[in-house]
């Protein structure tokens, strides 16, 4: 899991600059824009590591 932090950092930052970009143009949404968020950043860990990486 470390190593996802490691070699998918850009993509992980890009989540939360998207989040932060989104919520600071439509702060009604930032709940669906939370969901969009937790979304994208677990992707990589999904990829990485399979289903035990879910999150619940």
């Amino acid at each position: 899991m470390s190593q996802v932090f490691k070699s998918q950092r850009t993509t992980l930052n890009s989540c939360l600059t998207t989040f932060d970009n989104s919520v600071a143009s439509d702060p009604k949404e930032a709940c669906a824009y939370g969901a969009n968020a937790q979304q994208c950043y677990s992707q990589p860990f999904m990829t990485a590591c399979g289903q035990q990486a879910a999150w619940s």
